[in-house]
């Protein structure tokens, strides 16, 4: 039973040490730090939630894909919550720019 005990502890701390060393991510964190609010209890449900993401990405350090898996979110809400939030880095050239032809309601027919 302590080998096995042992081999889990292992293969979580290579889980995170594989997240932490990741390179290939196209993400940035801006490092900001996330603090639980003192009005948490408050929160609207979506905003428990939101609360919940940035808690994951900031302290816990889980993956987006983790995240979304949690919370039951596509990555893309995922990440749009958290560069809301800002603590992810914009890195889109041209953020919310209405498109022409595009097919968002602000974009330029």
């Amino acid at each position: 039973m302590p080998i096995m005990l042992i081999m889990t502890v292992l293969d979580r701390a290579l889980v995170h040490l594989r997240i932490a060393l990741n390179s290939s991510s196209k993400l940035r964190p801006t490092g900001k730090r996330y603090v639980v609010a003192g009005h948490f209890a408050q929160l609207d449900a979506e905003g428990k939630k939101r609360a919940g993401v940035c808690n994951m990405f900031v302290n816990i350090k889980a993956s987006v894909d983790v995240i979304a898996k949690h919370y039951k979110f596509s990555r893309r809400k995922v990440v749009r919550i958290l560069l809301e939030e800002g603590y992810l880095e914009e890195q889109r050239k041209q953020p919310n720019t209405p498109v022409k032809g595009g097919r968002r309601e602000t974009d330029q027919r």
